[in-house]
């Protein structure tokens, strides 16, 4: 091939003599169009013929359509789907070797596409295992294009070959590549064939630049490199520089943190305050298209379950991408919160649907539910087409995507979606039907390989990879990420082919030879694209040590000038502003004497931390709760209260108890136990499953029988009341209380009990604040001289008993005599009656303290009080420690 073109204008001079352009890339294409347009302007030309400038790739693509060839090619995305259906069909649903179809797919056509290039091929007989698997496939793969009359893109160059020297189709006088590092055998074959057919082909490069400036500059790490490139580029921007390059041999690497670095240094604004804005910089790699979350709300629509965890249900009453979802926002927001309050983890749509029924302004969301039991119901097989045109359908009538106005992005975004459908129907042709979970699973696999790139305005700053910068020319250009094993790069060779072949026929990474020759082709093109060039590269990687590439031998280290940091993270810690600090204490004094809701929750919560009751209580904030699987320990405790109140409601007292049979009380209890999970059932709507609901029903009795062994024990006893509501008074607060039971004990005394089926302690009661306030609040309204225990009742598998506090000469299983008066001598406190005085006062205290609005931020044990707390985020403890130590 002949290369004697080194200028734009020699190249521009061919273009006005009807040359056809053909380049390496896309990008180049564009960029050689835009400077024609350009030379047109400056030489005062109104109107020009449209010049044909086009990707090689196109260009190959257009004549195998010509009408003599009569070509049915496989898109890419058919390509793809009918590698994977080969080598399905060729696994063994026996064997124990696991593969991702999908990635094995795209390696075995990259393998098939060497092949292609490279006019070669191999024996299986003398091949490894993946190379002998490879070509099983690989003649699976030509039988069934045979068999559909379709041809892959990997063997147009060669059909195109054939029907040029054939005179099928006639070639072009004049053919200019443009930014080629090396060409392969086939198009080596296809440009010889075109010249023996009469055309003329030549080949354009940018040319030399004389004497450029090259540096180079090592950083610390990735992070700082780009912090460097992007200070040096803003100070390029402010000096009125254009047309300025950021190269890196591995894009996919800094894409996140250089996306970030550069907004917050070239537009700070948007990194703190994010817009709908083009971006003031060029990023050429897009990111998978399923990463927008437009994108990610309508796939995961279209899969969602037909037996739904509750988080699923949280995101799609959040969503805002359905309808209803500004109308309702609110109504959706409490149905949310009431969801999480039955404390369920899995919902059939059946079972939410009647939930959530009784929730009120939520009606457009009850419509979306009931849309999604319809779609959930088991289909027949249908084409991918139809399933495209369905899975539309669907996320119409669903709302998507949403009531709000989109901004360019997410329109961009939903406009991608629809190709992606488009190629989901393109599969018509060389697939059969298929079930509607098949179908969402390949819509969602060409989603994550469609790559989404917003559209925006053209840029001063273009960020590219090596390969996409080929035939460009920067005024300013900076290399990132120069180290030794990415240039030159280290081998990879393909799988599917044998490493011999690769190696013989230089296929792309195939040796370190192969790679060295690239390399330099790279290199010496970077080196002669701008006057002005900044080679860089990290000292260290995730704190692994790199070493600069061989190619940067001999180059200068010179700071490059840097523009000061504009960041807005870098700004605020560099200013170091002073922080006015001023912790409140006090809030507004509560002006009602009614009773207040919350009940003993007030008062414990005051006594944790006083800024923890007047955010649970006065502001009503609370964490959303979360459910677990199967039934969680409150909901079990409700039952075992609920199982005794009703076994106690008709037994009343010991005496009875121990009258009853084995076989009365175990069906008194199984009666009881039933009970106990229907009201739940009612009280949430909601069905316990058939099998839990067995098994808990059994836990149940079993626990309740263990109780029951463990009140024989007591002395005899009648319940004078059960879950009965009392007021009381604490301090200036009034709240309302319900007291599990209020025994009436042989000697005419009352004991007040608490079941507990958690961890207690009665330490809790003898502190300067009552951890454990519940039944000390009890007893307040209570004579005290009447009262002979206040206990709790711990109900634990194997450890069934009483703890708390008694009378002298009183007798619990679990409490002594002796324990107790060590207890109250560890606390000095005097005795039984010395304990309810303690209690009296400290719970008065705590009355008052929220009565008169103080709300300090002061844990009574930091490490135990705030571990569980759920206002950790919103009281900002640690914020608040880490300033007192700095004060």
């Amino acid at each position: 091939m002949q290369s004697s073109l080194t200028t734009t204008n020699d190249l521009f001079d061919f273009i006005d003599q009807q040359a056809t352009l053909l380049t390496a890339t896309n990008r180049l294409s564009r960029y050689l169009l835009a400077r024609y347009d350009e030379n047109c302007r400056a030489k005062g030309w109104a109107a020009w013929r449209r010049p044909a400038i086009l990707p090689l790739k196109a260009w190959v693509a257009d004549q195998a359509g010509h009408s003599a060839l009569s070509l049915n090619i496989l898109t890419t995305a058919q390509e793809l789907h009918l590698w994977e259906t080969v080598i399905k069909k060729d696994l063994d649903p026996l064997s124990d070797i696991s593969i991702r179809v999908p990635a094995t797919a795209s390696k075995a056509s990259e393998a098939y596409r060497l092949l292609r290039q490279f006019n070669t091929s191999f024996s299986p007989a003398t091949a490894m295992k993946d190379p002998r698997a490879f070509h099983a496939w690989q003649v699976s793969f030509e039988q069934t294009l045979k068999r559909i009359n379709y041809v892959s893109q990997s063997d147009l160059v060669s059909l195109l070959n054939d029907a040029i020297a054939a005179g099928k189709i006639k070639s072009p006088e004049l053919i200019v590549c443009a930014g080629f590092d090396d060409l392969t055998p086939d198009l080596e074959q296809l440009f010889g064939t075109l010249q023996s057919q009469g055309s003329r082909v030549l080949h354009w490069s940018a040319g030399s630049l004389p004497e450029p400036k090259i540096t180079q500059w090592p950083c610390l790490n990735p992070e700082q490199e780009l912090h460097s490139c992007a200070r040096w580029v803003r100070g390029l921007l402010e000096s009125g520089a254009q047309n300025i390059g950021v190269l890196a041999p591995s894009l996919n690497f800094y894409q996140e943190p250089l996306e970030r670095i550069f907004r917050a240094e070239l537009d700070p604004r948007s990194a703190v305050f994010p817009d709908d804005k083009p971006d003031v910089f060029n990023l050429s790699l897009g990111k998978a298209l399923d990463n927008e979350g437009i994108i990610q709300a309508a796939l995961r629509i279209l899969t969602v379950p037909s037996r739904l965890h509750y988080e699923d249900v949280s995101w799609l009453l959040r969503s805002t991408y359905l309808s209803g979802s500004e109308s309702e926002a609110s109504a959706r927001a409490q149905a949310d919160r009431q969801l999480r309050k039955t404390r369920v983890a899995f919902w059939s749509l059946d079972a939410l649907i009647r939930y959530l029924k009784a929730q009120p302004g939520i009606k457009l969301f009850i419509g979306f539910l009931h849309r999604l039991k319809t779609a959930a119901l088991p289909s027949s097989k249908r084409s991918f087409g139809t399933w495209a045109e369905a899975f539309l359908e669907f996320l119409t009538s669903c709302g998507w995507p949403g009531e709000r106005s989109l901004s360019s992005r997410e329109l961009q975004a939903v406009l991608h979606f629809k190709e992606a459908l488009g190629q989901l129907a393109g599969l018509d042709p060389i697939s059969g039907p298929v079930q509607r979970s098949a179908a969402a699973a390949k819509l969602s696999q060409s989603v994550a390989d469609l790559v989404f790139q917003p559209e925006t305005e053209a840029s001063e700053i273009q960020i590219m990879g090596f390969l996409e910068a080929s035939g460009l020319v920067f005024e300013h250009l900076w290399v990132l990420g120069m180290t030794d094993d990415q240039l030159p790069a280290t081998p990879d060779p393909n799988p599917f082919l044998p490493v011999q072949l690769q190696r013989h026929c230089g296929m792309p990474h195939a040796n370190a030879d192969r790679e060295k020759l690239f390399a330099d082709q790279v290199f010496n093109r970077l080196a002669n694209a701008a006057p002005e060039i900044v080679f860089s590269y990290p000292l260290q990687v995730e704190s692994v040590p790199r070493r600069p590439s061989p190619y940067l031998n001999g180059i200068d280290h010179i700071e490059p000038p840097m523009a000061p940091s504009v960041s807005p993270a870098y700004c605020h810690n560099a200013q170091r502003p002073l922080r006015e600090w001023r912790i409140d204490t006090k809030v507004q004094p509560l002006m009602s004497c009614t009773t207040f809701a919350g009940g003993t929750a007030i008062i414990k919560d005051q006594a944790l931390c006083p800024f923890r009751a007047f955010a649970h209580h006065r502001l009503q904030a609370r964490g959303l709760e979360r459910p677990d699987i199967g039934i969680d320990p409150l909901a079990r405790g409700e039952f075992i209260h609920k199982s005794l109140e009703l076994f106690w409601a008709e037994v009343r007292s010991r005496r009875n108890m121990i009258a009853q049979s084995t076989e009365e009380r175990c069906d008194r209890l199984r009666h009881c136990a039933e009970q106990a999970l229907d009201d739940y059932e009612k009280k949430y709507r909601l069905t316990i499953p058939p099998m839990l609901r067995h098994s808990e029903k059994e836990r149940l009795i079993g626990l309740a029988e263990e109780w029951l062994k463990t009140e024989e024990n007591r002395p005899d006893f009648t319940i004078d009341e059960l879950e009965t509501v009392h007021h009381v008074q604490v301090g200036r607060l009034s709240v309302r209380t319900k007291i599990d039971r209020i025994d009436t004990l042989a000697d005419n005394l009352k004991a007040i009990i608490d079941y507990k089926t958690g961890l207690v302690n009665p330490i809790d009661w003898f502190g300067h604040r009552l951890i454990e306030p519940q039944l000390p609040i009890y007893c307040l309204n209570q004579n005290q001289q009447d009262l002979a225990a206040v206990v709790f009742s711990v109900i634990r598998p194997g450890t069934c008993h009483f703890r708390g506090v008694m009378r002298p000469g009183q007798s619990w299983p679990g409490l002594t005599d002796k324990a107790q008066q060590s207890l109250f001598e560890q606390f000095t406190v005097e005795g039984f009656d010395g304990v309810q005085k303690h209690w009296c006062e400290s719970i008065s205290n705590l009355g008052d303290e929220f009565s008169s609005g103080h709300a300090a931020v002061d844990p009574v044990d930091p490490d135990r009080t705030c571990r569980s707390c759920d206002l950790v985020p919103f009281c900002r403890i640690r914020e608040q420690s880490d300033a007192l130590t700095t004060l």
